[in-house]
């Protein structure tokens, strides 16, 4: 039986619980959160013990794994010290907030013999899944990906503004560098950043992030991510568009239910209706790493992405 904790409980943390007990030979030992309310609400929730120390909640749980959904800023030292504690990691996304805090972290796994994975779960998600299959053995000279990703309505308070660009993007980063490879060229960076107000007049923002990215195997990226934060998440625009053509085939997927695939005059759709966003295919994937000792993916792929993302503006300049 595989014990496992979860520390940080705002965001995806539910949806990482929820995979969890729908799981055979893995069990939600504990939570850990620094706000002592919320703590108390979630553990409440889980049925498990609440603990506001990480390393007291390794200890006392005698932890195999642990799954960091803390706040950005916190991602490389918590991961740290969970992986010299002897624990294996799945991190949300981004794992640092620089490519130095990345490489450290892949280190500490390195010289600590634990995994760390990368909680980029688009890889995982059925419908990106059959999309990489369709459109991966394509990707060379002529091939263009687009790839298209608007956050709306949502109050994000915990996050500086400065790393909104960077967030928003590193999945819409990391499916470039998984379908079409290493990444020698980034360039046609724009970014705009413009005052918005909700209809009860309150006022936030909405930026735009764009990039032209060209893949040492031909193949191009065009990438566009959007953000709209209001005071108060109020009916929230979330929209995924992806497609890739090439001169042989025409592949589309939309917000993680439906991918066609068109080559000629003939076309096929594929619905998704289950897992859509993939996180109980990865926490699958990440307790069969731990089991085999092989990670599905290499540090080097993760670390591309990281290093494509961190070279695009953070959404523009702030409104006066």
């Amino acid at each position: 039986m595989l014990r496992v904790g979860v520390v940080g409980m705002h965001n995806h943390a539910r949806r990482h619980t929820a995979a969890i007990r729908q799981m055979a030979g893995i069990r939600l030992m504990a939570v850990c959160d620094t706000n002592p309310d919320r703590l108390k609400a979630r553990a409440a929730e889980e049925n498990v013990p609440g603990y506001t120390d990480l390393a007291e909640m390794i200890r006392q749980e005698r932890l195999d794994a642990l799954i960091n959904v803390t706040g950005d800023a916190a991602h490389c030292a918590t991961t740290v010290a969970a992986l010299r504690a002897g624990v294996h990691v799945l991190c949300e996304k981004p794992l640092g907030l620089n490519l130095r805090e990345v490489r450290a972290m892949y280190r500490a796994a390195k010289q600590s013999g634990r995994l760390l994975f990368a909680g980029l779960n688009r890889r995982f998600a059925p419908a990106y899944v059959k999309f990489h299959a369709l459109a991966a053995p394509f990707a060379g000279p002529g091939a263009v990906l687009y790839l298209e990703k608007f956050y709306g309505g949502f109050e994000l308070p915990s996050r500086p503004a400065a790393q909104q660009g960077f967030v928003t993007g590193i999945h819409q980063a990391d499916l470039a560098v998984w379908i079409g490879g290493r990444v020698k060229k980034i360039e046609g960076i724009s970014a705009t950043r413009q005052r918005a107000v909700d209809a009860q007049g309150r006022r936030g923002y909405e930026a735009r992030v764009c990039a032209v990215l060209t893949h040492a195997g031909g193949m191009r990226t065009f990438l566009t991510v959007g953000n709209r934060v209001v005071p108060v998440a109020e009916h929230p625009l979330n929209l995924e568009r992806t497609f890739f053509t090439t001169s042989a085939v025409y592949v589309d997927q939309y917000d993680f239910r439906r991918v066609t695939v068109s080559q000629g005059p003939c076309s096929r759709a594929f619905e998704f209706p289950e897992d859509q966003l993939g996180f109980l295919a990865q926490a699958r994937a990440f307790v069969r790493a731990i089991q085999s000792g092989q990670a599905p993916y290499p540090p080097e792929s993760y670390l591309e992405s990281h290093r494509v993302v961190f070279a695009l503006p953070r959404e523009g300049t702030a409104c006066p």
